[in-house]
């Protein structure tokens, strides 16, 4: 009885923590400005979203670790 009760617990408080929903609302939303940051670039130049200011720009963060450098290629030629 005191097995059950405990796994019933378990599982209630598992469920608990599951059922809540992420706050959203410091998330950056389609059409609104982003956030300044500044990058590097693979050729080393330095870059600032606020020098990229009235240009339409496409952010597409990849994990460096993920993808070898044949990989990153194929990509670039799919989203050109």
């Amino acid at each position: 009885m005191k097995l059950a009760l405990t796994h019933l617990l378990v599982l209630s408080l598992s469920l608990t923590v599951c059922a809540q929903t992420p706050d959203t609302s410091a998330l950056t939303k389609v059409g609104q400005a982003v956030p300044d940051f500044t990058v590097t670039t693979l050729d080393g130049k330095v870059m600032k979203t606020s020098d990229l200011k009235g240009k339409v720009v496409l952010l597409r963060p990849i994990q460096k670790e993920k993808y070898t450098a044949s990989s990153r290629s194929s990509i670039s030629r799919e989203t050109m």
